[in-house]
């Protein structure tokens, strides 16, 4: 009886463990499988197609509310996405791409503004139409950089940006006094680095770029000749 009953301990015994280790299988099979859902839903949030999809249903929702300033900032949302998406991959763009880029920039930023705000900033933009070429991204950071340390809604002070084309010669002066920066303002140079970068890379010996500063009013300065 010994030997059957030893042999049937046995027998119960690696039942019980081929069933653990099924059941850690079985864990581990699922445990990946919501990994790759996570993974998979993350994926398609960021996809481009899931993102224009998604901001065409917003549009079409707001007319159908008739929600008209909504729509039109959706809409535009959606072209700055299309060109941060599409265009960004490439080396060079069209200017008249980026500049409207930029002009839908300014407007996203102006839309949300309190009037004392918008009233403080003046926007001069002439570049006209040509079929000049320029680095995607490149002037954004620049202006970027004046809204982080220009802009409070409690002290609004005045804010300008020019942009201007003269034959293949573009001149930017962005000017803002400097009301939201707790560092020193030597710190306001740091948002421009990465447009340096690419100059000094793309533009050896055809560019300038120079800051000012002088009683806590900050300019920047680009002069760059085009392709």
């Amino acid at each position: 009886m010994q030997p059957v009953l030893l042999g049937g301990a046995y027998v119960f015994a690696f039942s019980l463990i081929r069933a653990y280790f099924r059941q850690k299988k079985l864990q581990t099979i699922i445990q990946k499988q919501q990994f790759q859902n996570e993974i998979d839903a993350l994926q398609a949030q960021i996809n481009p197609h899931f993102l224009f999809n998604s901001l065409n249903y917003l549009f079409s929702s707001a007319l159908l509310e008739k929600a008209e300033s909504t729509a039109e900032g959706i809409s535009t949302l959606s072209e700055m996405m299309r060109h941060t998406v599409q265009e960004a991959r490439e080396t060079f763009v069209d200017l008249d791409s980026e500049i409207r880029f930029i002009e839908n920039y300014l407007k996203l930023f102006l839309d949300r503004m309190p009037k004392s705000i918008q009233d403080k900033i003046i926007i001069s933009i002439n570049v006209g139409h040509n079929q000049l070429k320029i680095p995607p991204l490149l002037i954004i950071p620049l202006i970027e950089n004046a809204f982080k340390y220009g802009i409070s809604i409690e002290n609004p002070m005045p804010l300008e940006i020019n942009i201007e084309l003269k034959e293949k010669n573009l001149k930017m002066i962005v000017s803002n006094y400097i009301v939201n920066s707790t560092s020193n303002v030597e710190g306001t140079k740091t948002g421009s680095w990465n447009s340096q970068q690419r100059l000094k890379l793309l533009y050896p010996n055809t560019h300038r770029l120079q800051h000012h500063i002088s009683h806590q009013r900050f300019e920047v300065e680009l002069d760059m000749i085009l392709n």
